[in-house]
């Protein structure tokens, strides 16, 4: 009766470990990621594998300016003689550096030819002055889009070294004029004037280095 009527001892209260703060859990973690990736780039960067990846990569680099630059000053040429009449026209094709033809195109279904290629109209904005067309170059179909007034649509085929260029000159309802500009020479008939003139050197320079024949003395006949 003593045992039942005593009272009951207070049960001790859990201990309560203190949680660390999730904003000191991210900081360490987000620290040792950082550290991770700097070993890594540590690594990388002195890994031969690394530098050869890298120096190819500013060879590209250093390539592609090179042709932008290109493309650049030949964009220039072309726009500085851009002709917007046709006697404008005759006068660039008396320079004799390029060939030049015209085309009337108007918008239909079938290519009209225009030197190395073909033009096919497929819509001439009046008002803001640009065309759509589609080029038929090498058996291959390029569409153009947006190609302003007086603005040289550029690109190469396989047998010219320089660009061909098609220039609209004219807009208006469902027609267009303009005109091709190519390369005088393609690359064939480039590589043959060069063998004609190295064949005409070494003619040349063999008939230079050859001596002149000795006249045969007379025998004295006794």
């Amino acid at each position: 009766m003593n045992e039942l009527s005593a009272p009951k001892p207070q049960a001790e209260a859990p201990v309560q470990v203190a949680a660390k703060p999730a904003a000191h859990v991210r900081t360490k973690s987000a620290h040792t990621a950082r550290s991770r990736r700097e070993v890594a780039r540590r690594v990388r960067r002195d890994d031969p594998r690394w530098k050869e990846v890298q120096s190819k990569l500013d060879e590209q680099g250093r390539a592609i300016a090179s042709t932008q630059q290109d493309l650049s000053s030949t964009r220039n040429e072309l726009q500085g003689s851009i002709a917007r009449t046709h006697g404008e026209l005759v006068v660039l094709q008396k320079k004799g550096e390029r060939r030049y033809f015209e085309f009337d195109v108007p918008k239909a279904k079938q290519f009209s030819p225009a030197g190395q290629l073909s033009v096919k109209l497929k819509k001439a904005n009046v008002k803001k002055q640009y065309a759509d067309v589609e080029l038929l170059v090498d058996d291959r179909v390029v569409s153009k889009k947006h190609v302003n007034l007086y603005e040289p649509t550029m690109f190469y085929t396989g047998d010219n070294e320089q660009p061909i260029a098609v220039v609209i000159n004219n807009i208006s309802k469902d027609h267009i004029h303009g005109y091709v500009s190519e390369p005088k020479y393609g690359k064939a008939e480039i590589n043959a004037m060069d063998t004609q003139a190295g064949s005409a050197d070494q003619v040349s320079s063999a008939s230079s280095t050859v001596p002149a024949s000795r006249p045969r003395l007379a025998l004295s006949s006794k």
